[in-house]
């Protein structure tokens, strides 16, 4: 079952991991704007899913979940906020 909000999915797993967005940044080498649009579910703030897609798998490395999983998640929620797959 779904979280309320992708961001909220997102901060869980983070904490999980016991890793702040900024450690996250410096070690998946992406850019804080991006981790902090994905935990705060701004959408628009987001690059275009093509590019998203490499962050959303890079990311479900170091926070421990399956590619799959983390990339459902985000589409789950995205469709529902009218982000653009």
């Amino acid at each position: 079952m779904s979280a309320s909000s992708f961001g909220r999915y997102f901060y869980q797993k983070l904490r999980i991991q016991g890793l702040t967005p900024a450690q996250l940044s410096k070690a998946a080498n992406i850019s804080i704007k991006i981790i902090r649009a994905l935990e705060d579910d701004h959408y628009s703030d987001l690059p275009a899913y093509a590019t998203l897609k490499g962050h959303l798998r890079i990311l479900s490395r170091f926070i421990g979940i399956k590619e799959e999983e983390l990339r459902n998640e985000f589409e789950f929620h995205a469709v529902k906020a009218g982000y653009p797959l």
